[in-house]
């Protein structure tokens, strides 16, 4: 047996005891030795767990929009699931090569040259889909959206954001 195996096969006797205090040191154990690979995640992977979260909610929100949009007109499938996972999938991705690019390190030092990425690609990840929810609040009828807002978050959708470029409320565009 490997020193992994009996580690395992250790932890595994703890656990099956019920002793609570086997228990805390199993799980103690388990926090011990999954360290490296939580660091290795933080600095190699993705370290913004929290706008993570936040854009999983919004990604709910969305879906749960578009099922109820499509489930309404009747053209409900499982094809559209099935983007759903392609979107995560493809977010997944894009994070962590948004992360790789703005933390990466020349000669041990980080680069800033491209620290802002980070907040630009969240941005115009969060902004296409509250584009989203737009569109499907107003095709089930639940809330219409001023035509500017639609016709800028679509703007900075395709093309980023514009510094001298403010809609104006009072005079929208169509």
């Amino acid at each position: 047996m490997t020193p992994l195996q009996n580690w395992l096969a250790y932890s595994l006797w703890l656990w099956q005891q019920n002793n609570p205090l086997y228990k805390t040191a199993c799980i103690a154990s388990l926090a011990w030795a999954c360290t490296p690979c939580v660091e290795f995640l933080n600095i190699y992977v993705y370290d913004d767990w929290q706008f993570f979260i936040s854009l999983c909610i919004v990604i709910g929100i969305d879906t749960v929009l578009g099922v109820w949009q499509r489930w309404r007109s009747r053209t409900l499938s499982s094809r559209g699931f099935g983007r759903v996972f392609a979107k995560v999938g493809f977010y997944s991705l894009f994070l962590i090569a948004t992360h790789i690019l703005a933390t990466h390190k020349v000669r041990g030092q980080l680069n800033t040259l491209l620290t802002w990425v980070d907040s630009a690609c969240y941005s115009l990840v969060l902004v296409r889909e509250f584009l989203s929810i737009l569109e499907h609040s107003a095709a089930l009828g639940i809330f219409t959206p001023p035509a500017w807002l639609l016709q800028r978050l679509q703007q900075f959708a395709e093309q980023g954001p514009a510094d001298n470029q403010t809609p104006n409320p009072s005079k929208p565009t169509v």
